[in-house]
């Protein structure tokens, strides 16, 4: 998968800035929202320059622990997904090898990257904008997203302390359903077949693939799980490490708010060896009641990960199919 903002050398050169006056607003004040960055023509938040330099000198000093997190997370997930893309991705081999190589790339290039996050943080103390830019695009390259500090990126949407999951999951997410077709929405592509179903209970969407696909994903799983989530399992700690010492460090929520949103992703990682197990028995029961595992397997995803992870295409609305697949293709895995 491919970063949502692509980088070049431009990215890492020096620039002047450009307020955008006739775009959005922060919310309460006539004062622009956004700056152009005039080498690149992307946009960043138009933060205080005061408090881009507080938060780089913070960044001085966590990056090199942030980011040991962080890379251990990013190397399991990289394992994962090359077992994923060689057990039963259908792209040729050539592009399976290239996927990795640069995937490989990215992780042997991390203790370089943290060193230059560093001194990014550093030049931001002297320079906000540019250490700004500097650092927020060293995480994009490595990671495709912001992780330490996703308000560093263009297009910032998040602060990235305590986001809430984008769909939200109840016990009707584990019960048994009827389903009906999506016949008034999007088809998949070149044929008149409806891309949706809809969950009865739930009202959630979900790709309306054949079930014998269905099936032979769930019977993949069955094995292939308890190798997945084990890797799975150590990038969520890793990930789960560092947002707890980020939100302690530099969140201003209430001391309450940050506890309660510490002990509910403990709690995830607590129940991670349960869920292991949960998402094998579901994978299992998608081999004889495809729509019902893949609403269970998908469930249990969402709620320990927030997102699906070995099989986002079992998530309602998805997005995105594990192997790397076309999502407007039936059959893609």
């Amino acid at each position: 998968m491919s970063a949502t903002v692509s980088y070049s050398f431009k990215d890492f050169q020096p620039t002047a800035w450009t307020v955008i006056t006739d775009g959005e607003k922060y919310p309460g004040t006539e004062i622009p929202q956004w700056i152009r960055n005039d080498r690149t023509g992307k946009i960043y938040l138009n933060e205080k320059e005061s408090t881009i330099r507080v938060n780089c000198a913070a960044f001085v000093v966590g990056t090199p622990i942030l980011h040991a997190l962080y890379a251990i997370s990013l190397v399991a997930e990289i394992g994962a997904q090359i077992i994923r893309r060689f057990a039963i991705s259908t792209a040729p081999l050539k592009v399976k090898l290239l996927n990795t190589g640069n995937e490989l790339l990215r992780v042997a290039l991390l203790p370089i990257a943290i060193v230059g996050l560093t001194l990014a943080a550093t030049i931001g103390v002297f320079n906000p904008r540019y250490g700004r830019q500097l650092y927020g695009s060293i995480e994009s390259v490595i990671y495709k997203t912001g992780k330490a500090a996703p308000c560093f990126r263009p297009n910032a949407t998040s602060a990235g302390i305590d986001g809430d999951a984008k769909v939200s999951y109840s016990f009707k997410d584990f019960q048994p359903s009827g389903w009906t077709v999506v016949s008034d929405g999007d088809k998949y592509e070149g044929i008149e077949i409806p891309k949706w179903i809809r969950n009865d209970v739930t009202g959630k969407k979900y790709l309306n693939e054949k079930e014998s696909t269905i099936r032979a994903k769930c019977a993949v799983f069955v094995i292939g799980t308890p190798v997945l989530h084990a890797l799975y399992s150590i990038s969520l700690v890793a990930e789960t490490g560092a947002q707890i010492i980020r939100r302690f460090a530099i969140a201003k929520a209430p001391l309450k708010v940050k506890l309660l949103n510490t002990g509910k992703e403990l709690l995830r990682v607590a129940l991670l060896p349960i869920a292991i197990v949960g998402l094998t028995l579901a994978a299992a029961i998608g081999v004889f009641n495809p729509r019902y595992g893949r609403q269970l397997y998908g469930s249990i995803e969402g709620v320990i990960y927030k997102m699906g992870k070995a099989a986002p295409c079992f998530a309602p609305n998805a997005r995105a199919h594990g192997a790397g697949g076309p999502i407007g293709r039936r059959g893609a895995w």
